[in-house]
C-alpha cells in the first residue's frame, strides 16, 4: 500500500485523514512491530465505525449492505484464524497464559511511592490487613474504637478471628451466600490499592481464584482517561489489557462473563462527571459513560466486580450497585510484621520498632499502612538517636517529618530554590484536591511553573499508552500527600486586593471551610490545615523550606469554629487535637462549656472514631473551663475510661444516651470524683 496509490475511497480519505495517515505510514504490517501495527489498525477501524454510525461514510459502502466496514473494504487483508474451534480455544488459552505472566511481572516488582526507579517485592512487603463486614455486630466493632498501642493491636487480632472478619479469599462468600459485587472501603492510606495489587499478583501467580475466574482486569482512572471515542468493552479490553488478542477473540472470552472479574480501584479518584447515573443497555460507551456501564452492568450482567473507594462515595455508589457486599479495611493486623517486611536488616527493624513503641499514640497510628510506610521510609535514613518519636502524635507531624526527609534527600537536586518549588507544588495540589484530580498532565505542571525534569522530583512520573501514542502523567505518590501539600498552600501563598496591597489567604481559608460542608472529600485537607496552624509547626515548615511563611490561618479557623459551636463537637475536638496548641485549645474550649459527642458509631471514617476519645481527653486536660458533656451512642469500656480518666473529673455534668457499657458496669463512673456533680 504505497503512499502514491490510493487504495482507500475518496470519502474515507477525507473523513479520516489523521487515522489513515497513521496507518498508511507503514508500507505493510511487517514494517512495524505486530502489536503496534495492530493497535493502529484498531484505532483506525474504531474511528471508521464511529463515523459510519453518524452517516458520514455510508455513501462509499452501499454495496456492503450498510454493514460496518472491515479490512476488506479498505484494501487490507486481515489474518483469519486457522483451524476450527479447538485451535481458537488453544490460542485463547495461550493468550491467557501470556496475560497472567505479564500481570505477575507487573505486580511482583512494584514501584516505590517516592521513586520512579526503585522497586520493591510486593510478595515480601505485603502485610495482611484486617477486613471486616461493613455492618458487623455493634459490640464487636465498638471494641476497636477506643483502644491504643499494644491493646489496640491485640483487639485487632481478636477481631480478625471473629465472625465479622473476612479474607481476600472469601470476599465473594458470606455466610454461605455468594456475592458478585464487593465494595472495599476505607480512608486514604488504609491499604485499598495494596489489596487490589495483591489480588492481581496472587491470581497471576496461580494462588487465588483459579477455579472462579479466568480473567482479572484492574481498572483505574488512568485506563479510563485513555478512552478517546465510542468503543465496546471487548475493544477496550483488547486495547488496554490483551493487545495480542483481537476484539473478536475478546468477545469469545466475554461470552463467559461469569469467569471475569473487574477491579475498579480508587472510585473516589475518578472525575465525578463520569458518575452520572444513566441506566440503559448500550453495548458501546464513551470515557464519560464507561463507569455507568460497568457499575450498572448492562455490558456483562454475570461478571463479578470489586470496587475500592473512600467512605464519602458510598452513598452515591449505592445508586449504582445492586446488593453489594460492603467490606471495610480497618488497617494492619500485625504492625510489627510490616516493619520486619520493610527492612532488609532485622536489627534495624527491631531498633525502629523499639522507638515507635515508646510512643503509644504513634504506634496506634501505625495501624494505617501509609503512616507505617512514611515512618519506615524516614527512619531508614536516620540513626537510632536521630529522632525524638515523642514529638509525633498527629498525622500532620508525621507528614511534616516526611516533607523534611524529602527535602533533605531529594531537594538538593532541584534547580529552583526549595521554597519556590514547594509553593508551586502546593498550588498544583490545591487545584487537584478542589477538582478531585490526582493525575496531572505536563501542561498542568507548566501552568504552575513546574517542569518535568528535576523540578518534579517530588512527583511520580507515569507513562501511559493512548491509542498509538505514549503520554506522561504526574501524580503525588499518594492522595493523602497531595492533601497535605494542598493545606500548605493556605500558608505559603499571598494574594493582592484591588489596591494591590498584599493580604493573607484568609478569604480562601474561609471558602475552603464553607465548601467542605457539602464536599466531604475536603475534610483531610482541613485537618492538615489545623495541624499546620500552630506557630511552632509553622516555624518547623519555615526551617524545612528555608522561607518565611506569610499567612497565619489560625484566626480564620477559630472564627469558623465560633459559628459551629452549637453543632456536635467530635470533629472540633479532633481538629483541636491536631494543632497540639495548648493556648489555642484553651481559648476555643472556653467557648464550649457544653460539649455534644454524638453519632460516633455512624461516622464515615474509622480513623475518626479511634481519635475521638484521645482528642476529648487532650482538650479537657488543657481546658481551664468546667464542662458538661452529652454522650450519644458512645462506647464506655475500660479502655475508654483509661483514656478519659484525666479529663472527665474536670466535668460538672455527664449525660449518656444510647451508650454502651460492657456488662452494664458503670462503677468507673461512680469513682470519677473531682468536680462531677451530676450523672445521667
Amino acid at each position: 500500500m504505497g503512499s502514491g496509490g490510493h487504495m482507500f475511497p475518496v470519502k474515507l480519505r477525507t473523513a479520516l485523514p489523521v487515522e489513515l495517515h497513521s496507518l498508511q505510514s507503514a508500507a505493510s504490517p511487517l514494517s512495524l512491530a505486530p502489536r503496534k501495527w495492530l493497535r493502529r489498525w484498531r484505532h483506525f477501524t474504531r474511528a471508521c465505525r464511529t463515523r459510519w454510525k453518524k452517516g458520514k461514510l455510508a455513501g462509499e459502502f452501499v454495496s456492503a449492505g450498510r454493514r460496518r466496514p472491515g479490512p476488506k473494504e479498505f484494501g487490507l487483508t486481515a489474518a483469519q484464524p486457522a483451524g476450527g474451534e479447538a485451535a481458537l480455544l488453544e490460542r485463547l488459552e495461550a493468550c491467557r497464559e501470556r496475560y497472567m505472566k505479564s500481570m505477575r511481572s507487573k505486580y511482583l516488582k512494584m514501584k516505590e511511592k517516592n521513586s520512579n526507579f526503585q522497586r520493591f517485592d510486593l510478595e515480601k512487603r505485603y502485610t495482611k490487613l484486617l477486613l471486616v463486614d461493613k455492618q458487623p455486630k455493634k459490640t464487636e466493632k465498638k471494641k476497636l474504637l477506643t483502644h491504643t498501642g499494644s491493646v489496640h493491636l491485640e483487639t485487632m487480632r481478636r477481631l480478625s478471628s471473629g465472625e465479622t472478619s473476612t479474607t481476600i479469599e472469601d470476599l465473594f462468600t458470606q455466610n454461605g451466600e455468594e456475592h458478585r459485587i464487593v465494595v472495599l472501603e476505607g480512608p486514604a492510606g488504609i491499604g485499598k490499592t495494596m489489596t487490589i495489587n495483591k489480588i492481581m499478583l496472587d491470581w497471576a501467580s496461580g494462588k487465588l481464584y483459579q477455579d472462579k475466574f479466568n480473567y482479572l482486569f484492574c481498572i483505574t482512572s488512568h485506563e479510563v482517561n485513555r478512552i478517546t471515542c465510542e468503543m465496546t468493552l471487548a475493544e477496550f479490553i483488547a486495547d488496554t489489557f490483551l493487545q495480542e488478542c483481537t476484539s473478536d477473540k475478546v468477545e469469545v472470552i466475554l461470552n463467559h462473563s461469569e469467569k471475569v472479574l473487574f477491579l475498579v480501584d480508587g472510585l473516589d479518584e475518578f472525575d465525578q462527571a463520569f458518575m452520572t447515573l444513566q441506566r440503559g443497555s448500550s453495548q458501546e460507551f464513551t470515557k464519560e459513560s464507561f463507569l455507568n456501564c460497568l457499575l450498572t452492568k448492562p455490558l456483562l450482567s454475570e461478571s463479578s466486580l470489586i470496587v475500592t473507594t473512600r467512605p464519602f462515595m458510598l452513598e452515591k455508589l449505592s445508586g449504582y450497585l445492586e446488593v453489594p457486599r460492603y467490606v471495610e479495611i480497618m488497617g494492619l493486623e500485625d504492625r510489627e510484621e510490616y516493619f520486619r517486611n520493610f527492612f532488609d536488616n532485622e536489627e534495624q527493624a527491631q531498633d525502629v520498632l523499639g522507638l515507635i513503641k515508646e510512643n503509644e499514640t504513634l504506634f496506634t497510628l501505625c495501624a494505617v499502612p501509609m503512616t507505617c510506610w512514611i515512618i519506615c521510609t524516614v527512619f531508614k535514613h536516620q540513626t537510632k538517636e536521630g529522632l525524638d518519636v515523642q514529638k509525633y502524635n498527629t498525622t500532620t507531624s508525621i507528614y511534616t517529618l516526611y516533607l523534611k526527609s524529602l527535602v533533605k534527600h531529594q531537594g538538593k537536586d532541584l534547580k529552583s530554590d526549595i521554597s519556590c518549588h514547594v509553593k508551586r507544588l502546593s498550588a498544583l495540589a490545591k487545584e487537584g484536591v478542589w477538582n478531585q484530580k490526582v493525575m496531572f498532565m505536563e501542561v498542568d505542571l507548566k501552568r504552575h511553573g513546574l517542569v518535568k525534569s528535576s523540578d518534579s522530583l517530588f512527583l511520580n512520573e507515569n507513562v501511559f499508552q493512548r491509542d498509538i501514542e505514549e503520554y506522561t502523567c504526574y501524580s503525588f505518590f499518594h492522595l493523602s500527600v497531595q492533601e497535605f501539600f494542598a493545606a500548605l498552600y493556605y500558608l505559603l501563598h499571598e494574594e493582592t486586593n484591588d489596591n494591590q496591597k498584599v493580604v493573607h489567604c484568609k478569604s480562601q481559608v474561609r471558602t475552603l471551610l464553607e465548601k467542605s460542608e457539602k464536599r466531604p472529600h475536603l475534610a483531610s485537607t482541613i485537618r492538615f490545615l489545623f495541624g499546620l496552624s500552630k506557630e511552632k509547626q509553622i516555624k518547623e515548615i519555615e526551617n524545612i523550606i528555608s522561607c518565611k511563611i506569610p499567612s497565619r490561618p489560625q484566626s480564620a479557623l477559630e472564627n469558623w469554629m465560633k459559628e459551629k459551636q452549637h453543632e456536635p463537637h467530635h470533629r472540633t475536638l479532633m481538629w483541636l487535637y491536631e494543632t497540639q496548641d495548648k493556648v489555642f485549645v484553651k481559648r476555643v474550649m472556653s467557648r464550649l462549656p457544653e460539649l455534644k459527642i454524638e453519632g460516633l458509631y455512624f461516622c464515615f471514617e474509622e480513623s475518626e472514631k479511634k481519635l475521638v476519645d484521645r482528642s476529648l481527653s487532650y482538650c479537657l486536660v488543657k481546658s481551664k473551663t468546667i464542662h458538661k458533656i452529652n454522650f450519644y451512642d458512645h462506647t464506655m469500656n475500660p479502655e475508654t475510661f483509661d483514656t478519659l480518666s484525666a479529663g472527665l473529673p474536670k466535668c460538672l455534668k455527664l449525660n449518656f444516651e444510647k451508650c454502651w457499657f460492657p456488662n452494664g458496669d458503670i462503677s468507673r463512673l461512680c469513682k470519677l470524683g473531682g468536680k462531677l456533680k451530676e450523672l445521667r
